[in-house]
């Protein structure tokens, strides 16, 4: 940790000893590189960073706990998260801009920019949440329903979910359900949604791996990330930089739990807190920078499509080698045929009592002696003389089919454990042949 981190962290300790608890409610941004808007209860406050403070009055709709602040073209306006009020902010005064009203329909709604174009996501209201996205039209100064692809999927009704906007992508967190059954039973959502405003169409990233606690803080920063704190009592809880767009959870040192971080200023690659008109800030990277762990966000459905898709294609091309090899294998194996055997696709002639003898070993695990016999035997010839032709017959073929499966005998011979007298005839090689 550098120097001018600790000295921040001691001045905000200092100013936060004399100073009473910041209101979590209270939201802050930037106007530009020399000033800040703020709310409070009962008006706004426009801020430079000397500390130089100018009020302004708000109307009887302002409810600062719902106020969203945002900025298109370095105007600043103020959104309504429970209704349809939408104000814009000059340094002089706060405008009502909007043909709305005070609905009360969206409590705890995602409001962000795309485009200049302010979008709002769910919220809460009349026993229901809201799972579409509504926009803050220039022209009818109303907000008109977005519509988006009608082949995609339509995320939960959410409310008080964690939205990021980045890049023309809008992601949120979790959030809170209605049971549309009773209205009134409430639980939480466990996935990240992803809206792409290219193809308009909401993709289920799957289940988040961070769990939010009663005590997360956390505060918006730039690129789509929220960095967040576990506040453990009056402990530091571990602290953490959630990348939505990139994916990750970065687990970095603790934030000391007295410098505040929930909805407070970023500005200049800084975060600030504003205590007794007084601001003290400290870089964004000093904040970030010691990583203690690293690891995924969410199941990303196309990172584990494409790696799916990897393996599919590399089991696919090991399959396909297997059986080109089977195949070629097999091709090559010895095949009996009408006139003799085919060995690697040349062909070995046999005359048909060899085929006849070549069979009985193939197809047989054993053969005796007399199988073979009365399979060949002449009736005009004597045994002995059969007998013979059976032993030329069994010499020649094995001579042959050695020769053809190139080793060095194929017929073998054992005694038979009922009968020594009777031989018995096998070949080791018959499971080489195509049957």
């Amino acid at each position: 940790m550098n120097l001018r981190l600790i000295l921040s962290y001691i001045l905000v300790f200092c100013f936060g000893f004399f100073a009473s608890a910041q209101d979590s409610s209270k939201r802050y941004m930037a106007i530009d590189s020399l000033s800040f808007l703020y709310t409070g209860k009962d008006a706004v406050y426009i801020s430079d960073f000397k500390g130089n403070l100018d009020t302004l009055a708000v109307d009887s709709d302002y409810d600062y706990e719902t106020a969203r602040l945002l900025k298109i073209k370095n105007k600043a306006y103020i959104v309504s998260a429970q209704g349809g009020m939408v104000w814009g902010v000059d340094s002089t005064q706060i405008k009502r801009l909007d043909n709305s009203y005070n609905h009360k329909m969206t409590f705890g709604s995602n409001v962000f920019v795309h485009k200049d174009t302010i979008f709002k996501f769910g919220g809460y209201g009349y026993w229901s949440n809201r799972n579409f996205i509504t926009y803050f039209s220039d022209t009818t100064k109303e907000w008109e329903f977005y519509p988006i692809n009608k082949d995609s999927y339509l995320p939960p009704a959410v409310s008080v979910a964690k939205g990021v906007y980045f890049n023309g992508q809008f992601f949120f967190d979790g959030g809170i359900t209605v049971d549309s059954r009773d209205g009134t039973s409430k639980f939480g959502s466990n996935n990240v949604w992803r809206f792409d405003f290219i193809d308009k169409t909401w993709t289920d990233l799957g289940v988040s791996k961070f769990k939010f606690t009663e005590l997360s803080e956390s505060v918006s920063i730039p690129e789509g990330k929220l960095l967040v704190r576990k506040t453990m009592g009056d402990q530091s809880g571990l602290s953490y930089v959630l990348d939505y767009p990139n994916n990750t959870i970065t687990e970095i040192e603790p934030i000391p739990s007295y410098f505040t971080i929930h909805n407070q200023l970023i500005a200049n690659d800084s975060l600030y807190n504003y205590r007794q008109n007084v601001l003290i800030g400290t870089g964004l990277y000093d904040l970030t920078k010691n990583v203690l762990s690293y690891k995924s966000l969410y199941l990303d459905s196309n990172s584990l499509f494409d790696s799916l898709s990897k393996v599919i294609s590399v089991v696919l091309l090991i399959l396909i080698v297997i059986l080109i090899y089977l195949f070629r294998k097999n091709r090559n194996r010895p095949r009996l045929t009408e006139t003799g055997i085919v060995v690697n696709r040349e062909h070995y002639s046999l005359n048909p009592k060899e085929r006849i003898i070549l069979n009985l070993l193939v197809y047989n695990k054993n053969i005796n002696s007399k199988a073979i016999f009365d399979k060949i035997r002449d009736p005009n010839l004597s045994v002995a003389q059969n007998n013979k032709i059976k032993l030329d017959l069994i010499a020649s073929m094995n001579k042959k089919v050695s020769k053809a499966l190139g080793i060095k005998r194929f017929v073998h011979t054992k005694k038979s454990i009922r009968d020594k007298r009777e031989v018995i005839y096998f070949t080791p090689n018959r499971k080489e042949f195509i049957l």
